[in-house]
């Protein structure tokens, strides 16, 4: 893991590692490489950087880890300074995740705010990087470009990139080349910001891409001095999914992980920091911050936490005690078996029935033969009086239909 610390009454920011096995108890390695109060012997990599990390399978083994890095534009010898002025992005090579060497060349020649989440998508055999970007009157949004599988060093002069003009972020991006894919929704409020946008490629899942951005809601005057009157001012992470990385959906307005109780460690803002599997759980980390953004620095605490979700449980359809049902839309399939992630337990219940492209029960596999699903599990089979296969309309358009009693729906899937 890697994370920032800012030591009490100084702005400076160290970049530090740690490791763990489980995923819950870390330990400090004693890297022996920068100096802080007087030794060297600590946990540090870096000072006043920041950025994404990931491994580079493609690349020679001295340059397998990589940091898409926001740093200093003059050599940065690990010198202590709080100028972050003259920031720029730029791409830091790493052996062994511990010591780093920056490339020559900036790969874009300015400070866009906040690290960009980067990542190989396997579904184009490209690199993905989304910077963040301004729409006009400073509204922080979210691009998006590709880079091919030997060219993440690539200059911005190799890619043509015509973002000087964020830097006065009051002016408009050139959105032929580089437009928003990521923005607030029509139904946030006015002002509300995307802070940091936390896109990664979701494993576990055919063409399914996952975000967990943190929403910032800004008590500033935009559009034309508007500004929400009831504006929290606070910056919370939420959760969006995509079927291709540019068009997403939050399918919920409320936070994924809200604001803490006071103590907790993410009382004051909440910014994702990354996703690992562990079994069938999934632990999102978190940054969590004492202090609400752009209020005073100090004194403040920052924390990392984790939060804990099943497999493929972000979102669920839910249904009350009185009951409720779902009809897909019509969808071909591949597989023998059909299995659903789902929690109907107490009085819960669910059955199954596969309709027809005209919309009738199928022999077989209507609701009067569906046995009833009940427990919690990310993997329920579900059968019919006959049993579970569901080969014979395997490749022809169907709807499934769901019947459902106080239960929670996470996914299906069909399988061999």
């Amino acid at each position: 893991m890697y994370y920032s610390t800012y030591p009490a009454g100084d702005a400076t920011q160290y970049l530090c590692l740690a490791f763990s096995t489980d995923g819950v108890n870390w330990t400090k390695p004693d890297l022996g490489l920068i100096e802080f109060n007087g030794s060297k012997h600590n946990n540090i990599v870096g000072i006043n950087i920041s950025g994404t990390v990931f491994i580079d399978p493609f690349d020679e083994p001295t340059r397998r880890y990589k940091m898409w890095a926001i740093t200093r534009k003059v050599d940065p010898g690990w010198a202590i300074s709080v100028d972050w002025v003259e920031r720029s992005q730029y791409l830091m090579q790493s052996a062994d995740g511990a010591r780093w060497e920056r490339g020559a060349e900036p790969t874009m020649p300015f400070y866009l705010g906040a690290p960009a989440p980067v990542f190989w998508d396997d579904s184009i055999e490209k690199w993905v990087v989304y910077p963040r970007c301004y729409e006009p009157g400073e509204i922080r949004t979210y691009t998006r470009y590709t880079l091919g599988k030997h060219n993440l060093a690539a200059s911005h002069s190799a890619l043509e990139l015509k973002l000087e003009a964020t830097r006065k972020r009051s002016d408009p991006l050139p959105l032929d080349k580089f437009p928003i894919i990521f923005r607030p929704d029509k139904k946030d409020p006015i002002g509300t910001q995307i802070y940091t946008l936390g896109a990664e490629k979701y494993s576990y899942a055919q063409d399914v891409y996952v975000a967990f951005p943190s929403l910032w809601y800004s008590q500033r005057k935009w559009y034309g001095d508007q500004i929400d009157p009831n504006a929290s001012n606070d910056l919370e992470m939420h959760f969006a999914v995509s079927r291709d990385g540019i068009n997403w959906w939050r399918p919920f307005q409320a936070a994924i992980v809200p604001k803490g109780l006071p103590g907790s460690g993410r009382d004051g803002d909440v910014y994702v920091s990354g996703m690992v599997r562990h079994g069938d759980q999934l632990y999102v980390y978190y940054a969590g911050w004492s202090i609400q953004h752009h209020t005073a620095r100090n004194p403040r605490t920052t924390a990392v936490g984790r939060a804990i979700f099943r497999l493929d449980g972000f979102a669920s359809v839910d249904t009350p005690l009185e009951g409720g049902e779902l009809i897909t839309t019509p969808l071909i399939f591949e597989g023998n078996t059909l299995q659903l992630n789902a929690l109907a337990t107490g009085a819960g219940s669910i059955r199954v029935e596969i309709l027809d492209a005209e919309g009738n029960p199928v022999p077989g596999r209507g609701m009067d033969d569906s046995m009833v699903v009940r427990g919690n599990s990310v993997r329920h089979t579900v059968r019919w009086k006959d049993g579970s296969d569901v080969s014979t309309w395997a490749g022809k358009p169907i709807r499934l239909r769901f019947v459902m009693r106080q239960s929670k729906l996470f996914a299906f899937q069909f399988l061999p």
